[in-house]
């Protein structure tokens, strides 16, 4: 790391002066689909359901993109639901996989941490279901009305299957071992395995996330996040920040939605890599667009109570329409969790963005097991590297993805792990020299989104402006419109932000985006405005 400091100057300005300007929609790669083994293939054990054949059909597809050993293939003949009662569970699903458990010797003995009760330690880490195979248990337990809300039978499959060494399992979560563990599982020593799906409304697109993700782990998952919080909600905001935070400390340029509903219809999102929102009960926004994709690789999560109800339709709920829209792992609920005991977004962003591979973000940002937690693509997806596996410059090649590589290298080299620049700092003062011998318009916009975090509005206003000028994409141009105007709506300068968004939705009005302003407009029009804010 010694030599960045000499290196990462001219590589800055000269990728920067470089860059192309990204496709809109970049499709999944035609070629044929790249292999990769993960430090967890031998341990992944690969579950379908053989009375499917898209779920065998996949399984195959899945242990050889990742390496993993044939023997590892488990099948099931189980029912196809969405939804199965417990029996069913248990004499399908639970039943064959403690009874192949024990004949092959997987299990050891073990003592909980949490309970200390005797439990068994599966050899094998990871347990990877197959689309095909049911989502959840149905709560069959007949409560009363005024009981106990977290007294029910019900639960995600994948959650129950995490804790299938357990000789009894009680009503109601029972505490995850492995909630905040900073720990790789593997060498965690949990009573416990770690379960996630490769699932989505269709056949081709489980296989496109697997493909996805091996691509991303590849060639790196560049772009830009997008926040979408809630003020009425402060539990969710604090985990919505400090996912904010995670995405910052890389470099990753963050949009964060302060205003009262969630990002307007058809909102320009560009080269969007993650998401995270919530409190919507079903998909909107810039979602229902046609024209808008996920960069390949991308993970999302919508808070919500039953975001994943379903993973067969590609517009009920958020799960299945986030994947059909081209993300490739997505965090979700089959039903109510309660919001503590679904998937804090700030912890799983933490892990994910240092170095964590997809399942092990996911378990260790929930609090119980046997409850309504899913996590939804390949289990071991792990899209950035960790500070184990610096960017070497010499690798860059100058393309559509070199400004966001600029950043990353940047606080890779210079950020001191802070999530923002501060102005005296060498990073701010490299970046504004890289923006102002470059122009490039990523750079500016990311360096405005931090003026902006910073409460340095009039710097922000400055860099977004000089964005607008450096965008050639008119939906680029017309977002630092939309950027200005929250900015100003979020100050109560409410007439400024009115005849913002007033100029862009007539200067775009030949854009399918323009929408976005034309939904600010309104609601920054109405007599209530000022007082929501």
């Amino acid at each position: 790391m010694s030599a960045l400091p000499r290196l990462l100057l001219p590589v800055l300005t000269s990728l920067a002066a470089a860059a192309l300007s990204p496709a809109q929609n970049p499709s999944s790669p035609s070629t044929p689909p790249l292999t990769k083994a993960s430090l967890y293939s031998p341990t992944t054990l690969v579950v379908f359901n053989r009375s499917v054949p898209d779920s065998e059909s996949l399984a195959r597809y899945y242990i050889a993109a990742r390496q993993i050993p044939a023997r590892n293939l488990i099948p099931l003949d189980c029912p196809s639901e969405e939804t199965i009662t417990r029996a069913r569970y248990l004499q399908t699903i639970a039943e064959p996989l403690r009874q192949k458990f024990l004949d092959e010797g997987w299990w050891m003995p073990e003592r909980d941490p949490a309970t200390g009760r005797q439990s068994l330690r599966s050899e094998f880490h990871i347990l990877a279901l197959m689309h095909g195979l049911p989502l959840r248990i149905a709560d069959d337990s007949d409560r009363p009305p005024d009981s106990e809300p977290l007294s029910g039978t019900g639960a995600s499959l994948d959650s129950e299957l995490a804790i299938l060494g357990r000789p009894s399992q009680p009503k109601g979560p029972v505490p995850n071992p492995y909630h905040r563990s900073d720990t790789p599982f593997h060498t965690a020593k949990m009573p416990m395995q770690l379960v996630g799906r490769i699932d989505a409304p269709s056949l081709n697109r489980c296989r496109a996330m697997i493909d996805e993700a091996i691509l991303a782990e590849t060639q790196g998952l560049w772009g830009q996040a997008y926040i979408d919080l809630d003020e009425r909600q402060p539990i969710g905001n604090d985990w919505l920040r400090a996912a904010a935070d995670a995405w910052r400390k890389l470099g990753i340029p963050v949009t964060v939605n302060l205003q009262p509903d969630s990002f307007p219809g058809n909102y320009p999102m560009r080269d969007p890599i993650l998401y995270f929102g919530w409190h919507e009960p079903q998909v909107n926004g810039p979602f229902l667009n046609p024209a808008f994709k996920f960069q390949p690789g991308a993970v999302a999560c919508h808070i919500h109570s039953k975001n994943a109800a379903t993973l067969r339709s590609t517009t009920q709920n958020w799960a299945g329409p986030l994947l059909a829209r081209g993300a490739a792992a997505v965090l979700g609920t089959i039903d109510e969790p309660y919001l503590q005991l679904s998937h804090d977004v700030g912890l799983f962003s933490d892990r994910l963005s240092r170095g964590f591979t997809f399942i092990e973000s996911a378990f260790a940002s929930t609090d119980s097991l046997s409850w309504m937690t899913v996590a939804v693509g390949d289990p071991l997806y792990r899209p950035f590297p960790g500070p184990d596996q610096p960017i070497d410059p010499a690798k860059f090649k100058e393309d559509h993805r070199s400004p966001y590589k600029i950043l990353r290298l940047a606080y890779e080299s210079w950020g001191e792990g802070k999530p923002l620049p501060e102005r005296d700092s060498s990073l701010f003062y490299k970046l504004e020299m890289a923006s102002a011998k470059t122009e490039t318009p990523e750079l500016l916009e990311h360096l405005a989104l931090a003026a902006l975090a910073r409460g340095d509005r009039e710097d922000a206003r400055i860099q977004f402006l000089r964005g607008r000028n450096a965008y050639p994409d008119p939906r680029d141009k017309l977002r630092m419109d939309l950027h200005i105007g929250c900015m100003e709506w979020s100050a109560k300068e409410r007439l400024a932000a009115l005849q913002t968004f007033r100029n862009a939705a007539t200067e775009f009005a030949d854009l399918s985006e323009s929408k976005a302003a034309r939904e600010l407009m309104e609601k920054v029009a109405k007599p209530d405005a000022a007082a929501s804010k």
